[in-house]
């Protein structure tokens, strides 16, 4: 009897953490630690391998074009673990490794003067974002992107519709270009004869 009670228990308590019936895994953690900081806010953040960074943002500096005063480059002070650097922000500077971890800074709040009030995609609410990864960190979990298929070349099709202006091949097997080396070949075996 007392089996029998142990069983149920056992078996009771593997349903609850959802042993059994396969409860979906942990979500996984992301290898960047983000924090939004206005000018002169610092913040001490826990990063994805347990060690710590202080960062604080000490300037903010923006160029605009004079036409349409549009954002053409924003660079930021920060102060990582006692080591002063600028970077440049926008969404494709990679990573910089700055005081023992690499960081970057995705927005500015400078993206903000003239944007669609209805539609918010960064959601910054300070003065600026900025991501911090482990010296040595990959960006993102390796195996976690790739391309969806698994083929052995990329079709040609892949790589986008042909170009408008037929006279520009965008590749060298493109069709303009095949046509050219048929006629180029025809032509040396006339010549040739």
């Amino acid at each position: 009897m007392t089996h029998k009670s142990t069983l149920i228990v056992l078996v009771m308590a593997a349903l609850n953490h959802g042993v059994l019936f396969g409860a979906e895994p942990l979500a996984r953690q992301p290898l960047f630690r983000v924090t939004d900081l206005n000018v002169g806010e610092s913040q001490l953040l826990k990063l994805s391998d347990g060690s710590q960074a202080n960062v604080k943002l000490l300037r903010i500096e923006e160029t605009r074009d004079a036409l349409r005063s549009a954002l053409r480059l924003a660079r930021v002070k920060v102060e990582v673990n006692g080591v002063i650097e600028t970077i440049e922000s926008g969404n494709y500077r990679l990573p910089m490794t700055v005081g023992g971890v690499q960081i970057d800074c995705p927005a500015t709040r400078g993206l903000y003067p003239r944007h669609d009030l209805f539609e918010d995609s960064w959601g910054l609410d300070k003065d600026a974002r900025l991501r911090l990864w482990p010296k040595g960190s990959p960006w993102i979990e390796p195996g976690s992107f790739g391309y969806p298929i698994k083929q052995r070349w990329v079709h040609r099709s892949a790589r986008g519709p042909p170009p408008k202006r037929r006279n520009i091949p965008s590749s060298a097997d493109s069709p303009i270009c095949v046509v050219r080396r048929r006629r180029s070949l025809s032509a040396n075996r006339l010549t040739a004869r």
